[in-house]
């Protein structure tokens, strides 16, 4: 393989052949040497301008390749409360997910920051992915800040923007964290059914009332009072009891 000093050789990886790609530095000293008009030279930079551009895109594509290879989900390390009947899911918080993605990161020469923007009460977090050879990627997500009781509106943006965050790492890395990100999914997948007790005490309320089990299970959707979700209890109890205070 005759090379010039100045010349890059690229492995290609699905032939492992080498080959040499010249540089732009060479490629310009033997346009000069021929005469090459500015025109010709102009239109050879923009050319190896846009061969550069490709081949930096590969190499990113192959470090994400990577990553997603060998960095394995990360786990949940908090509880988040999803409805006032106290139904929760495991999430994984923004720390746990930068302690866990970044030595990955490091060994395929990945690295990221983020920029924030701030509209109306939404907030705009971009995830900058950059490779060490030079590409960049960007992938942003828009949270709306809540109203939390009691919180300023600084909280409540730091909450947007932390959730932001984390939704833009996932986009950009597209990797599992862990979470479940509806009430409805979570419930159907994971809350457990109500006990005995629980059975007990919702049969009895409802006879108190003069409810008829077999309309009040279509209501609730069900078949049977064993398959009445425990996240669902809460707000069941709640109905039949306004019930039975308002027949009195």
């Amino acid at each position: 393989m005759t090379t010039k000093p100045n010349d890059i050789v690229v492995r290609d990886v699905n032939t492992q052949i080498d080959r040499v790609e010249p540089s732009i530095g060479n490629m310009l000293a033997t346009a000069l040497d021929k005469g090459t008009s500015p025109e010709a030279i102009k239109a050879l930079c923009d050319a190896f301008v846009q061969m550069d551009d490709r081949a930096r895109a590969r190499e990113f594509s192959l470090a994400m390749g990577q990553f997603q290879r060998t960095c394995p989900p990360v786990k949940p390390d908090a509880m988040r409360v999803l409805n006032k009947a106290g139904a929760k899911v495991p999430y994984a918080t923004l720390e746990a997910i930068q302690r866990h993605i970044t030595p990955y990161l490091t060994e395929c020469g990945l690295s990221y920051s983020f920029t924030q923007e701030e509209d109306k009460g939404r907030v705009k977090v971009v995830c900058e992915v950059r490779h060490e050879g030079g590409h960049i990627q960007r992938y942003s997500f828009t949270a709306i800040a809540g109203s939390a009781s009691g919180a300023t509106p600084d909280v409540t943006n730091l909450m947007a923007t932390k959730t932001a965050m984390r939704r833009s790492i996932a986009l950009a890395f597209a990797f599992v964290i862990g979470d479940h990100e509806t009430t409805e999914e979570y419930e159907e997948r994971e809350s457990p059914t109500l006990t005995p007790d629980q059975i007990d005490s919702m049969r009895s309320l409802l006879a108190e009332v003069g409810g008829d089990e077999t309309r009040f299970l279509k209501f609730v959707q069900v078949e049977r009072f064993d398959d009445i979700k425990q996240s669902n209890y809460a707000n069941i109890m709640r109905d039949i009891e306004k019930k039975r205070k308002a027949t009195k």
